[in-house]
């Protein structure tokens, strides 16, 4: 008769064993998804808080106690319900004479971006730029877009032309 081992033969704790390995992967590919989410979300929200805003300029409905500039970005972020500080948004409005003509000017966030909503008639580029820091390890270099570079900026654009008076 042969004896077995009995460390091997014994089974108990084995499922803690598991448990405690596949936690970290599993806790990891949750918080990727939430936080995914989560980008997705404040990305949507910046895109209707644009368009919303932007609606100001091609109308010219902006408030009159308040400069035109600052009653875009009081629209915009009271828009932006609660997701991203304001002063955190970096805001270029840009005047174009032909829609061919249109480029996409970079922003810098180191200097004053322009603010020039333009006289009716006029064609507009409304950019607004949020720097999204990732808090999941390695989620900002894994959803890398086509130039490699991360997406860590989400930008919204409108482009329409003034409404004549």
């Amino acid at each position: 008769m042969t004896k077995k081992c009995r460390i091997i033969s014994n089974n108990s704790g084995v499922v803690a064993i598991e448990s405690a390995l596949l936690f970290p992967i599993i806790f990891f590919i949750l918080l990727a998804i939430l936080e995914t989410t989560y980008v997705f979300i404040i990305s949507i929200v910046l895109e209707g808080a644009t368009s919303e805003a932007g609606r100001q300029i091609k109308t010219r409905s902006f408030d009159e106690s308040v400069s035109p500039q600052q009653s875009f970005e009081d629209v915009l972020c009271s828009n932006m319900v609660g997701l991203v500080k304001c002063n955190e948004l970096i805001i270029a409005v840009t005047k174009f004479e032909e829609f061919s003509s249109i480029e996409r000017p970079e922003i810098d966030p180191d200097r004053n971006p322009q603010f020039r909503p333009g006289n009716p008639g006029d064609i507009i580029l409304v950019r607004v730029l949020y720097n999204y820091n990732f808090i999941t390890p390695g989620l900002g270099t894994a959803l890398m877009n086509q130039t490699g570079t991360s997406i860590k900026p989400i930008i919204s654009n409108i482009v329409f032309r003034n409404e004549p008076l």
